[in-house]
């Protein structure tokens, strides 16, 4: 069991959509952090995120963002 998973969305053999979605599978409860070096990411995530639920993305260089979920889910 994990209590946070942070990964990248833009992966060779599974996107991080994909992962987030089978993961969901088997737990519904750990939060994701989705990390991406695309400039407004989020919008063009927003669905797929939502249809994950928990899921959050930062861009790759937004580490006070990142920072401020990880304590907003402690």
């Amino acid at each position: 069991d994990f209590d946070l998973i942070i990964s990248d969305i833009k992966m060779p053999i599974m996107g991080g959509i994909e992962f987030g979605l089978k993961l969901r599978e088997m737990n519904q409860n750990v939060p994701i952090i989705f990390f991406s070096g695309e400039v407004n990411g989020e919008k063009i995530y927003e669905q797929s995120l939502k249809r994950i639920g928990m899921a959050y993305f930062v861009e790759d260089k937004d580490f006070m963002k990142l920072i401020q979920i990880v304590h907003e889910l402690e």
